[in-house]
């Protein structure tokens, strides 16, 4: 009723106003909503329903996935010290009376294995020296809380990953040296220069009765090769028994060291090669300098050195991992210079520049493609073959943290997994040339734009036998991709798979992607590597300039070259790399690298900056340096 019409029967509007008031209140139509159901039902609406806070930390979650900056950057980590009990024998931890217990430490979550037993090598033995314990008598390695042995390139993010532990514990492991490891050069590892460079020493040290070694000499025929001799002993001191027995002809069964030699007269070359002092070029080099040759514990891998002629690491490291048992063992690299000399350089530099220049030969002559490389069939190539090659991808990963990134995803992810997660068409687009490729993106992008006959050719040139339109493009692009890096290489995969299944358990389809990203080199990247001294002067300055400018002019061919000249790898792999200034003469001013442990050592001779840039022109292009530095 309008007011007008309630006025006839209430005249005074203060009470007509009253009793439209009262009305209201009282209004029920149906049981269950009055004022007093309203406010209960309100109540179950605002328990019952979802909380706007979460519902948006969710959302935000989500938005984050895949998002490597929302990642932590700094992870905690316990780290333990673990010593031998001489009596018997036997690893016991050191108690925090005693000057062990636990340390918690903060790391950035790039940090390696080999940085954290620096660490814990200064909070348990400040100053080198714990109370009568001298750091330098010891052997020492980092083990993760189950007492298995961690790679020294292994980062701490890794582990988390790997382990899947809210806190992850390290223990520094030390054992005393005995007599005969106290021969040792260096007081960090037991390297292969002591079954190798000093080769002649040993000789002297042979004992009047026969020793008890176990060897082993074969040949393998390889085509026009001349043979891979292969020479497994037990006994590290006593060589010159060994290459006698090898030279007799006499076969035992053994395992310990391994020598895989391509030519017989490499034989002789070991047997000759002498180290009468350790070459050392600028300035000196901290104890934590390469650090991946440790000296193995009780139970560990047998060794093998591989002996690889340079301009032949395609063939001589086939030739070498065709032996399925090779990824049982710890795999150490000799390389030898055209002009048949052993180079004196060892570790794990020596061992990244030979997977550099293994891959770099593989993807010239067994793959196809522009910025990603597809396995190509070749006649040549059985089933061992391909198996070798994954067994070399396992093994340079586990070892160096090496990857192959010009693989492309889709066929890695066919390989590790079983199915693609990656675009097949962003992979193929990298796979044909770059003037495919413009007329490609085009065509996805604009059909109509594109000229049809230049797509025709395109779509030709990969066995298309569609007419492409601007509904059908998309989908045509995609199949051609799949053909080309899964289907046509569809044999390899399939050889590949059994090896692979060991880095499928750790590398997650997330984590490949996150690793082929990281470690393409860009300038930025490369200048966050370097690591300069605290306290530099003004003319150290002044080169400092002069290397990030040059990194930042260089393409990528250039960087690849820059990275392999400084670690050994062409590739990121989170090692920094320490530039240490050095004096020279004029005629000596040139750029020396030390790969183990990444340490560019540059001359302060440098007054501008084109000397420097054509001082590294040369070096860099000439792509081959000869490994001096035992």
């Amino acid at each position: 009723m309008s007011d007008q019409d309630l006025s006839k029967y209430i005249p005074h509007y203060g009470d007509r106003l009253a009793a439209v008031a009262f009305c209201r209140n009282s209004y029920n139509p149906t049981p269950g909503t009055s004022r007093r159901s309203q406010l209960l039902e309100r109540i179950r609406a605002n328990v019952c329903a979802p909380d706007s806070k979460a519902v948006k930390r969710a959302e935000n979650l989500e938005k984050l996935k895949g998002n490597k900056h929302a990642k932590r950057k700094v992870r905690r980590v316990e780290i333990g010290w673990m010593n031998v009990r001489e009596k018997d024998n036997d690893f016991k931890q050191v108690r925090t009376v005693k000057g062990g217990g636990t340390r918690h430490v903060s790391v950035d979550r790039y940090t390696t294995v080999r940085e954290i037993q620096e660490m814990a090598e200064s909070l348990f033995f400040p100053n080198g020296l714990y109370k009568s314990l001298k750091l330098e008598d010891h052997v020492r390695g980092i083990r993760d809380f189950s007492q298995n042995k961690i790679d020294q390139d292994c980062t701490v993010e890794d582990l988390y990953e790997k382990n899947k532990v809210k806190m992850l514990r390290l223990y520094l492991y030390t054992k005393r040296h005995t007599q005969d490891q106290g021969n040792s050069t260096d007081t960090h590892q037991l390297t292969t220069s002591e079954v190798t460079g000093n080769v002649a020493q040993n000789f002297n040290q042979v004992q009047a009765s026969e020793p008890e070694v176990m060897l082993s000499a074969h040949t393998r025929d390889e085509g026009n090769e001349q043979g891979i001799y292969v020479v497994e002993t037990e006994d590290q001191g006593n060589l010159e028994t060994q290459f006698t027995r090898i030279e007799q002809g006499q076969e035992d069964q053994g395992a310990g060291v391994t020598f895989v030699i391509p030519e017989a007269q490499d034989v002789e070359m070991l047997r000759n090669t002498s180290t009468d002092g350790e070459v050392t070029v600028g300035a000196s080099l901290s104890d934590s300098f390469e650090m991946d040759d440790t000296l193995p514990w009780e139970g560990s891998k047998p060794k093998v050195i591989i002996v690889v002629r340079r301009g032949n690491c395609l063939a001589d490291l086939l030739a070498a991992f065709i032996d399925p048992n090779i990824t049982n063992k710890d795999v150490y690299i000799k390389r030898k210079l055209p002009n048949g000399k052993l180079e004196d350089g060892e570790g794990s530099g020596v061992f990244r520049d030979c997977l550099s220049e293994f891959w770099g030969e593989f993807y010239s002559k067994c793959t196809l493609g522009t910025d990603v490389k597809t396995p190509y069939l070749r006649h040549e190539y059985q089933v061992q073959e391909w198996q070798a090659i994954a067994r070399i991808l396992v093994t340079g990963w586990t070892t160096v943290r090496y990857f192959p990134l010009l693989l492309p995803l889709p066929f890695l992810e066919e390989a590790l997994y079983g199915t693609s997660y990656s675009s097949v068409t962003d992979s193929f687009l990298q796979y044909v040339s770059k003037e495919e490729r413009k007329i490609l993106e085009l065509a996805l992008e604009s059909f109509e734009s594109v000229d049809k006959d230049d797509l025709m050719d395109v779509l030709d040139a990969h066995d298309c036998h569609y007419l492409a339109s601007g509904d059908t493009i998309a989908g045509l692009v995609s199949q051609l991709g799949h053909k080309t890096l899964v289907q046509t290489p569809m044999f390899v995969i399939e050889c590949w798979k059994p090896i692979l299944k060991t880095l499928a358990d750790t590398l997650y389809p997330q984590r490949l992607v996150e690793i082929m990203n990281e470690r393409v080199p860009t300038p930025k990247r490369v200048k966050e590597l370097l690591k300069f001294p605290e306290q530099m002067t003004a003319l150290q300055n002044t080169v400092a300039r002069h290397l990030k400018r040059y990194i930042g002019e260089s393409d990528n061919i250039m960087l690849r070259s820059f990275l392999r000249f400084c670690t050994g790898a062409g590739i990121l792999f989170g090692h920094h790399i320490t530039v240490q200034f050095i004096e020279t003469s004029e005629f000596q001013c040139r750029p020396q690298a030390h790969t183990c442990g990444c340490y560019l050592m540059l001359p302060i001779n440098y007054q501008n900056y084109p000397d420097l840039r054509n001082d590294f022109d040369l070096v860099l292009r000439s792509s081959i340096w000869v490994m001096d530095i035992i």
